[in-house]
């Protein structure tokens, strides 16, 4: 998934993002965990490399580990820190190969669902916004969401 905010160049959203899940039905063991994650990147990938989960394709790792991903809901965080001849621009998130059932959230308000995951969704946003949110959430009934992103964010 690739996220840009738009301005004279484009900025990439691709790095570190900040990943944590929240509702009563987290795993216990990941309540109150901030791990850091990678965009371009997924979920499954971030959960190992903090070491809460074991490598997924391993034996039957996938299925006896799977109450870590498929419970809660996952949100990738991103604080912005447009510059101030950016926050004079018009600003848009681009996103591409953002897997389906997330929801995009800009300063705490919902400006997308994204439904499809073949889609670039293009969202126009305060040039002087300055926290980005993706939430893979359990009551959007999409099939397959432990998938983050594929391509990296960018700010345009």
């Amino acid at each position: 998934m690739e996220c840009l905010f738009s301005g004279s160049p484009w900025t990439s959203l691709d790095g570190n993002w900040l990943l944590f899940c929240t509702g009563e039905e987290c795993e216990q063991s990941v309540q109150d965990v901030q791990i850091q994650a990678k965009i371009p990147g997924d979920l499954l990938s971030d959960l190992k490399a903090a070491g809460i989960i074991e490598e997924p394709l391993f034996e039957r790792n996938f299925k006896t580990m799977s109450r870590f991903w498929t419970k809660g809901n996952w949100t990738y965080l991103k604080h912005l820190s447009p510059s101030q001849d950016e926050k004079k621009m018009l600003a848009s998130l681009v996103f591409d190969g953002i897997k389906m059932g997330a929801v995009i959230r800009v300063d705490g308000v919902i400006v997308e669902k994204a439904t499809d995951q073949f889609l670039r969704y293009v969202i126009p946003i305060a040039s002087s916004s300055s926290i980005v949110a993706v939430s893979f959430e359990q009551n959007m009934d999409e099939k397959g969401r432990f998938m983050a992103c594929s391509g990296g964010w960018v700010r345009v």
